[in-house]
């Protein structure tokens, strides 16, 4: 096992000890709404709503400068949110400091000059200093934030999603779970927001985190969803020459105007990442997972409903895909059946889906999104809705709403009745 895999392995255990542990506190905001020419922030309880205008005028680095300022407004201890929630998750010294001072300057070596501006922007006024678990945000520290995905990693999730004939409405139905860290004193939840991103006459909605610049989950003013998963192989971690592939996720999400044309962004093979993934792609009539396995012993491509699959992997529903954490092209790295966390929820969601019929709602994806055995519990046990589900959505790209669940920001436990939220996904003028 290599070693970022034992580091990863390591947080994991450790933060569920510290989040069985401890108590959530209040997160206190100053101002319930925060306005300015480039900038909106409203608490909406659960999660923030926010619109960051690039096209005011303004540069990126000014807009971004102004986000940051803003976002000191509604919540006072960002700060000390995201530094706590560093510490947490990279509570190894030594892997700090290759952090700080090795992976993060090679990623983003290859992160466009836009993004880089509003990097820039976002840690405008921050301490130069890195020092881990001082209460204090450095500038490098907000930048691990935005790259978590790149260099630290240690997350799940799950999709569904019906289209077609299969589809109560004859249109794409997306199901999508976020299940991350968290943080022992719920650092994130704290921070859940629905950012909408205008920049050179485009739009997209990222359902993601305050002062997060990629895309975990997110929406483009084309009705074209897409959401990461993460998918190990166990390959050996290297961060030289590689791309971030939320932030090229968002690029794509911003200039592509189809699903194939996204998937084609994310496939290129000038394009290469630290971490191998898989990402849900969708718009109101069909969905596609792109396989991006950029080990050796891998392979990059789109797999659909009727895609071939891998020995000892079945599929038996036309106008219907799925996804864990995990390769199924055949062909492709076989991470799936000899890895419960797995193949007991590729199960769980395949029989969940034959249970409900000939044609199947939003609902009744919604009830697969948040399935569980007894309480909320672990991926080994083939549960959808786990104890780290931080977002559960379902997405309807044909009528541009999405219906969240947000985990709540002061609860700290076992929850096990989720609440959805409707969203309009990009507002209409």
């Amino acid at each position: 096992m290599n070693k970022s895999i034992k580091v990863t392995l390591i947080i994991l255990v450790y933060i569920c000890l510290c989040t069985s542990c401890n108590q959530a506190t209040e997160v206190s905001t100053e101002n319930q709404v925060f306005e300015k020419e480039a900038v909106f922030i409203e608490d909406r309880d659960s999660y923030f709503e926010v619109e960051i205008n690039f096209d005011c005028g303004l540069s990126r680095e000014e807009v971004a400068s102004q986000y940051i300022d803003a976002i000191f407004e509604v919540i006072p201890e960002y700060e000390e949110l995201i530094d706590s929630f560093i510490d947490e998750l990279i509570f190894n010294d030594n892997y700090y400091e290759n952090i700080i001072n090795l992976h993060l300057p090679n990623i983003m070596q290859s992160v466009e000059k836009e993004y880089l501006d509003e990097l820039n922007g976002l840690t405008t006024g921050l301490i130069d200093e890195d020092i881990k678990g001082d209460g204090k945000l450095s500038k490098n520290e907000l930048l691990v934030l935005n790259f978590i995905p790149d260099i630290v990693r240690g997350s799940q999730c799950s999709v569904v999603s019906v289209y077609g004939d299969y589809s109560e409405t004859k249109n794409n139905i997306i199901g999508r779970n976020l299940d991350w860290i968290g943080g022992s004193n719920n650092q994130l939840p704290k921070i859940q927001a629905v950012i909408r991103i205008k920049t050179e006459g485009n739009e997209i909605c990222s359902i993601g985190y305050l002062g997060y610049m990629g895309i975990i989950s997110g929406y483009s003013d084309k009705g074209i969803f897409a959401g990461i998963l993460d998918s190990a192989t166990g390959g050996s971690f290297t961060s030289i020459g590689k791309n971030s592939y939320p932030m090229d996720l968002r690029k794509a999400l911003e200039t592509g105007d189809s699903i194939d044309e996204v998937a084609e962004f994310m496939l290129d093979e000038e394009k290469d990442y630290t971490f191998n993934h898989n990402i849900v792609i969708g718009d109101e009539e069909t969905t596609k997972i792109v396989e991006n396995n950029i080990s050796v012993i891998g392979n990059r491509g789109v797999r659909t409903s009727d895609s071939e699959l891998n020995e000892n992997i079945e599929w038996n529903y036309t106008n219907a895909i799925a996804s864990v954490n995990s390769f199924l092209l055949e062909g492709n790295y076989d991470n799936h059946t000899k890895e419960k966390y797995n193949y007991k929820r590729w199960d769980n969601i395949s029989i969940e889906l034959e249970k409900k019929g000939e044609q199947v709602s939003a609902e009744q994806i919604k009830e697969i999104m948040t399935y569980y055995e007894g309480s909320p519990g672990y991926f080994e046990d083939g549960d959808i809705f786990v104890k780290m589900t931080q977002q559960s959505m379902i997405i309807q790209p044909a009528i541009n709403k999405a219906e969240v669940f947000f985990y709540p920001r002061d609860y700290n436990g076992v929850f096990s009745e989720p609440e959805f939220i409707e969203i309009e996904l990009i507002k209409e003028n």
